[in-house]
């Protein structure tokens, strides 16, 4: 059976998701940048899609036409309404940038892109516990460490728990990132049991000829992939496995589950992830959850000592340790990226915003024309992270059962707006899923 004939099967009658699909399909088309708009897709007959979408539609029609499918998404009295409605919103958000910038104007402000989306401001942030996080984060670097500052200092640390012979060693390296996921996926079965994770041959480990990315998790039959253990010139850092597995994994977990409630209910929209829209808060904030959830601190460090041990690095377990301390010292100076974001947003010199991230952030300069790249291809998305993890792990502590609310995260639209308002609804009786 062809990806067409099983999408018409799937989705027949379901004009409210496909025409959402072909809209997003329609306004990505518009995005010079590619996978920008659209984060991925897997819905089964994408190519079909495709041909539905016309090659030039005016825009005040494309417009017009997502002003209509808001009104029928407000419509929906359930919680698939009112997300979808909320994702409409962040579509036409998006729309207005690209046309603007299309036609040589100045967008709107990433403020107001943001507030558009997400309906929060976004404000200057204090920075209560910023100098404290620096003096944390100063006394873990090992005093053995040359450099004359702690950027500089950081990045010595983090080269020495490089490992080059994983350069060459593909076979190791592959083994050894196996061993991650295996261990992460053991525990996440453990604790979400196995209605909320995919089959394990639904996860497949693949290893491009390029010896520059050396792995990518790829969904099975899907058209989505998610960064696994991947590095450019340097080897890689078996330290921060366990920051990246967990992260992908729960993408995976996530695709999944949505892939197959759109299965279950016909509702196609859930087989796409757009990159302005409230879903990606639910999504990035879950994943961001997933090493403290699955994880615990010295759990982590006994397993990627094992990690290193594969590759015949003997490492000191303390240094180690702190090591793995840093990316939490490292939130705490989030508030300052977020910041400086808004510095960039409001027009200041580019001297002036790199001076705060050095100082503040504690950015090393070889790191500022990445971030600079990034906050102009993703403009208002660069706040997503840290805003979604603070909301989700705020309600995710409150909850008596944390293993319960995670599995509310993955199987329920929760997203923020939901999140505020947790009104849990009653279970369906279609494959346990619910609040919709």
């Amino acid at each position: 059976m062809n990806d067409s004939v099983l999408a018409n099967l799937l989705f027949a009658g379901d004009e409210l998701g496909q025409e959402y699909l072909r809209l997003a399909l329609m306004v990505d088309a518009l995005d010079s940048q590619a996978d920008v708009t659209i984060d991925c897709i897997w819905y089964s007959g994408l190519d079909g899609l495709r041909a539905q979408r016309p090659q030039m539609l005016p825009l005040a029609v494309l417009k017009d036409r997502l002003t209509v499918l808001f009104g029928t998404a407000s419509g929906v009295e359930s919680r698939r309404g009112r997300v979808l409605a909320a994702r409409v919103n962040g579509l036409s958000t998006r729309l207005e940038v690209l046309e603007a910038l299309a036609a040589g104007r100045p967008p709107m402000t990433m403020v107001d892109e943001w507030g558009q989306i997400y309906g929060v401001p976004m404000e200057w942030q204090a920075e209560d516990g910023v100098d404290l996080a620096h003096r944390q984060i100063e006394d873990l670097i090992p005093i053995h460490l040359g450099g004359d500052s702690v950027p500089e200092r950081i990045n010595l640390w983090r080269d020495s728990l490089r490992v080059p012979a994983l350069v060459q060693d593909e076979p190791l390296f592959r083994l050894i990132v196996e061993r991650a996921i295996a261990a992460t996926r053991q525990r996440a079965l453990g604790m979400l049991g196995e209605d909320v994770l995919p089959p394990a041959d639904f996860l497949r480990l693949q290893f491009p000829l390029n010896p520059y990315f050396s792995g990518e998790l790829k969904m099975w039959g899907s058209y989505a992939s998610y960064a696994i253990a991947r590095h450019t010139q340097a080897p890689p850092i078996l330290a921060g496995l366990l920051d990246t597995v967990p992260h992908e994994l729960l993408h995976v977990v996530h695709a999944w589950l949505w892939y197959r409630l759109a299965c279950q209910r016909g509702w196609s929209e859930l087989t796409a992830w757009l990159t302005f829209d409230p879903t990606l808060a639910l999504l990035e904030g879950t994943a961001e959850l997933a090493q403290e959830f699955f994880w615990p601190h010295e759990q982590a460090v006994d397993l990627t000592m094992q990690l290193y041990g594969m590759a015949d690095v003997d490492l000191d377990r303390h240094e180690l340790s702190a090591f793995m301390q840093l990316k939490r010292l490292f939130e705490q100076l989030s508030v300052v990226r977020d910041n400086a974001a808004l510095m960039v947003d409001q027009g200041y010199k580019r001297t002036e915003v790199d001076e705060y991230l050095v100082q503040r952030a504690l950015y090393s300069p070889g790191r500022l024309d990445s971030w600079h790249g990034f906050v102009e291809a993703v403009r208002s998305y660069i706040w997503v992270y840290p805003y979604a993890l603070s909301i989700y792990r705020a309600w995710l502590r409150q909850q008596p059962d944390r293993t319960a609310a995670m599995k509310r995260l993955l199987t329920e639209l929760l997203i923020p707006s939901e999140i505020e308002q947790d009104e849990p609804e009653a279970p369906s009786d279609q494959g346990g899923h619910h609040g919709f």
